[in-house]
């Protein structure tokens, strides 16, 4: 951290924009765990990024099983797991296959409503 931190805040310096006393919090949703580990992996605490996305990822939040999973893959701050890693990357397609297949559906009705009405006119 650099020496003109601001200390009102608990977030950035407001000059280095340098991430401050960062920590974990449990009563986080899974979006700001995902959030807080991409922030702590940006000031070097890899440690701290890997549990905010453990938490991120069992509350199934898939961009953080996808980052656990990599952690796994890779052994950053755990125990290497490929097994454990495939499985984090499994549920995180899976989930971004469901999103997908919603908005196509959304989008297959709404271009079949216009299509319905062009041609009863």
């Amino acid at each position: 951290m650099c020496s003109t931190a601001n200390d009102d805040s608990d977030e950035t310096c407001m000059v280095c924009d340098a991430v401050r006393d960062m920590k974990f919090t449990v009563e986080a949703t899974p979006e700001q765990h995902y959030k807080d580990g991409l922030a702590a992996r940006e000031a070097g605490d890899e440690s701290l990024a890997v549990q905010n996305f453990l938490a991120a990822a069992e509350k199934g939040y898939a961009p953080a099983e996808n980052e656990y999973g990599s952690c796994l893959y890779s052994g950053k701050c755990v125990e290497r797991d490929l097994s454990a890693a495939f499985g984090y990357f499994q549920r995180a397609a899976a989930a971004g296959t469901r999103r997908r297949s919603t908005t196509s559906r959304a989008a297959t009705s709404t271009d079949t409503a216009r299509r319905s009405t062009t041609s009863s006119r």
